[in-house]
C-alpha cells in the first residue's frame, strides 16, 4: 500500500510538472525572445486548480453579426461534439490528442486523451464546410488559466485565418493576434499589444471573413482588421491550446 500511495504521488508530481512547463511553452510561443532579453523571469505565474471546473453563469454577450445563421451550438448535451472535428495542428499519435467534451452545458478543452497530460501544442476543433465564403465566427469563452484561445475561419487543410488572445496575465508581447496561416505557416496581418483579455470571466470572441476583408472582435468591440484574398473559403471553429483549462459556449456561425 505505502509502494501504491508513493506511486500515486509521483504520477501527480509529474503531470503538475509538466502543465507547468507546457503554460511556460505558451508564453514562448506566443511572444518568442522577450522575457531573456530583458533578464526578467520567463513567467510568473500563480497555482491554479489541475482541471476545469465550470465557470460562472454567462453573460451571453451580443453576437456581431445579425444576417443568416449557419450554425449554432450551445453545447446543452454531449451529442454537440458530434458536429465537430478536432484538429491537432502539429503530428500527433491517436492517443494523444486533444481531447474536448461537454459538462454541464459548456465544451471543455480537456487537455490530451494520453492519461490527461497537458501540451502547449496548438489545437483546433472546427465545424461546416469548405464550401463557407462569407461569415462571421463568435463564441463565448472562459479562460480558468490556459492563457491563450482564438476563432478560426476558411479553415481548409493547414490553411486558415485565425483571429488568438492573449491573457492579461501573461508576459509582454502582442495580445491580440490576426493571421493567415498557409500549410501550417503562420503569417501576422495584424497585431496590437494590448490590453489582452483578464481570465476567469467571459468574453465573446469573433472573426469576420467577407470577401478579403477580415475583421477581428473582442467583446463587440472592433480590435483589428486586415485585407487578405488568398484564402477565399472553408471551415469555421474554434482555436487553443490542450491546457484543460479553458471552457467555450454559444459557437455560431452567421452571414455578415
Amino acid at each position: 500500500m505505502p509502494s501504491m500511495k508513493r506511486y500515486r504521488l509521483s504520477i501527480a508530481l509529474t503531470t503538475g510538472l509538466i502543465a507547468l512547463l507546457a503554460i511556460v511553452a505558451v508564453s514562448l510561443v506566443v511572444n518568442p525572445g522577450t522575457q531573456a532579453e530583458e533578464g526578467r523571469p520567463l513567467l510568473e505565474y500563480p497555482s491554479y486548480p489541475p482541471t476545469p471546473t465550470i465557470g460562472p453563469a454567462n453573460p451571453n454577450k451580443a453576437a456581431v453579426a445579425s444576417g443568416a445563421l449557419l450554425f449554432s451550438d450551445s453545447f446543452d448535451t454531449e451529442q454537440s461534439l458530434a458536429s465537430w472535428e478536432v484538429v491537432d495542428l502539429a503530428e500527433t499519435l491517436p492517443e494523444d490528442q486533444a481531447d474536448w467534451l461537454v459538462q454541464e452545458g459548456r465544451l471543455v478543452q480537456n487537455a490530451t486523451t494520453l492519461a490527461g497530460m497537458s501540451s502547449a501544442r496548438e489545437t483546433l476543433l472546427v465545424t461546416g464546410n469548405a464550401g463557407w465564403t462569407d461569415y462571421v465566427v463568435s463564441a463565448d469563452a472562459y479562460d480558468l488559466y490556459t492563457g491563450n484561445f482564438g476563432v478560426v475561419a476558411r479553415r481548409q487543410g493547414n490553411s486558415f485565418y485565425r483571429y488568438q488572445v492573449v491573457a492579461d496575465e501573461l508576459p509582454d508581447g502582442p495580445k491580440h493576434i490576426l493571421e493567415k496561416v498557409v500549410d501550417g505557416k503562420a503569417t501576422r496581418l495584424a497585431v496590437l499589444d494590448g490590453p489582452g483579455y483578464s481570465q476567469r470571466a467571459w468574453h465573446n470572441i469573433a472573426l469576420s471573413v467577407q470577401g478579403s476583408q477580415i475583421r477581428a472582435y473582442l467583446d463587440g468591440q472592433l480590435i483589428l482588421e486586415a485585407t487578405d484574398s488568398e484564402l477565399t473559403s472553408g471551415q469555421a471553429g474554434l482555436f487553443t491550446r490542450p491546457l484543460a483549462g479553458i471552457l467555450f459556449d454559444n459557437a455560431t456561425v452567421t452571414r455578415p
